[in-house]
């Protein structure tokens, strides 16, 4: 789902004058928080944070971090983050580089909650004249290959506990896709 939040980020940076440089990426920290899923060491911080500063962006989307306090451990002082609030694990968050100078106004998207999953974070970020919005999502995961019309979702076989899964986590990432076209639509047009 990453390609997703690029796509959304690349399209409205569209907007911006080509002398201006901003460098955005989205990353998956599977489950950096302090829950127990994250056996993580000291070094293994140490490599995360080589990871963080050969990316080197300004704008990152953070998926499957718990919080800033834990971001901070991987892209250290340098970001403003912002995180949703919903009370799970695995959140959504951005991380903002501060030399950047952007002002960050930071909204939950709750309508991609359609049944514990993860609330999205819209952001809209403004420098002088200049105006970039953004989805951070992190989307159900769980239904790699179906497509997800009305047929295949209804007509996917429940044939063992690994079916029953697939199928439950592609009717919720269908359910998704009307809450996210929704922000799609929503949004400003792009500017040429």
């Amino acid at each position: 789902m990453n390609k997703l939040v690029l796509a959304f980020i690349l399209l409205s940076i569209s907007t911006f004058s080509q002398s201006e440089s901003l460098k955005v990426a989205s990353w998956n920290i599977a489950w950096l928080g302090s829950h127990g899923y994250n056996k993580r060491v000291a070094d293994d911080y140490v490599q995360l944070a080589k990871y963080a500063s050969k990316l080197d962006a300004d704008v990152i989307a953070l998926q499957e971090v718990e919080d800033g306090q834990w971001a901070s451990k991987v892209f250290g002082d340098e970001y403003d983050y912002y995180f949703t609030t919903k009370n799970w694990v695995q959140k959504v968050g951005v991380a903002v580089r501060k030399s950047s100078g952007y002002k960050v106004i930071s909204t939950e998207y709750k309508a991609l909650d359609v049944g514990r999953v993860r609330y999205g974070l819209d952001l809209t970020l403004t420098k002088g004249d200049k105006k970039l919005r953004l989805l951070a999502v992190h989307l159900k995961s769980g239904c790699f290959d179906k497509a997800l019309d009305n047929n295949s979702v209804h007509s996917m076989p429940e044939t063992s506990k690994r079916k029953s899964k697939e199928k439950n986590a592609c009717t919720k990432l269908k359910k998704q896709m009307m809450p996210l076209e929704t922000w799609i639509d929503d949004s400003p047009p792009l500017k040429d």
